[in-house]
């Protein structure tokens, strides 16, 4: 995410090699009753996808995009490890999914 010279949220943009600042959106969303229509409009990215970024940037262009910048350790740089003893794949054991890795 991108910001103005006042603070303010100027920009939202995808995973990037060149981030336009050290804000990252951490996937905690909330949404209210217009982002279905909102996602019915969204176009599918080069991959076939909808992305929940373009979500962001129509809600930003609106002027309703509200940001809460979390303080140090909510998204602190961990990643999500998938570990699977068994080999399996996901459905044997997606409590896995939980364990942190910094």
């Amino acid at each position: 995410m991108a910001r103005n010279q006042a603070g303010e949220f100027t920009a939202v943009c995808g995973v990037t090699l060149a981030p336009k600042s050290n804000y990252a959106v951490t996937g905690l969303y909330f949404y209210d009753q217009q982002v279905c229509d909102i996602a019915a409009n969204i176009q599918p990215s080069p991959s076939g996808e909808l992305e929940i970024t373009d979500v962001n940037k129509r809600y930003l262009e609106l002027n309703q995009l509200n940001v809460e910048i979390m303080g140090r350790g909510y998204a602190c740089g961990c990643r999500l490890r998938w570990e699977d003893p068994t080999g399996n794949g996901p459905a044997s054991r997606p409590w896995r999914a939980a364990i942190f890795e910094p």
